[in-house]
């Protein structure tokens, strides 16, 4: 039993001379202070530029749309009314993203400008960027053109 102990105790020493001296707490530093991307984020994790279209509400008239986002901020955009399916609308500009990167502001007037950005999906927010809440959600969405190609 003395033997072990006066074993253990002489391991511990040379550990201790040797061993610990030379260990150093390694951490990690940088050149600079950015952090890391969150891929949380809409604007940083999903696809979010190219074409959305669908039907969506608008003062209380269904619009029919075709958007396009661009990525360097800008948007294209036609659309017409459901009671004047004859006469196309156009506009164009920059959009904006709100401090959490997961909303959009178009910079347009007579279409609705709020827009939370998700998975191929554009939903309408109301009239001061909130989350709308109906039955009907579909008429509050425009969904990504996903183009596919087939193999002849």
């Amino acid at each position: 039993m003395k033997k072990s102990a006066f074993s253990l105790l002489c391991f511990v020493a040379v550990l201790a001379i040797f061993g610990l001296g030379a260990i150093h707490p390694i951490r990690a530093e940088s050149n600079n202070n950015r952090e890391a991307p969150d891929f949380r984020i809409p604007r940083i994790s999903l696809d979010w530029s190219g074409p959305y279209t669908g039907i969506i509400s608008g003062g209380g008239r269904l619009i029919g749309a075709l958007l396009y986002l661009n990525s360097d901020n800008t948007f294209e955009l036609s659309y017409s009314y459901e009671d004047t399916l004859d006469r196309i609308l156009f506009a164009r500009g920059k959009f904006e993203w709100d401090k959490t990167e997961s909303n959009i502001t178009l910079d347009v007037k007579n279409f609705p400008p709020y827009y939370m950005v998700g998975e191929n999906k554009l939903t309408q927010l109301d009239s001061k960027g909130n989350a709308i809440i109906d039955i009907q959600l579909e008429n509050y969405a425009l969904e990504k053109v996903v183009w596919r190609y087939l193999e002849l």
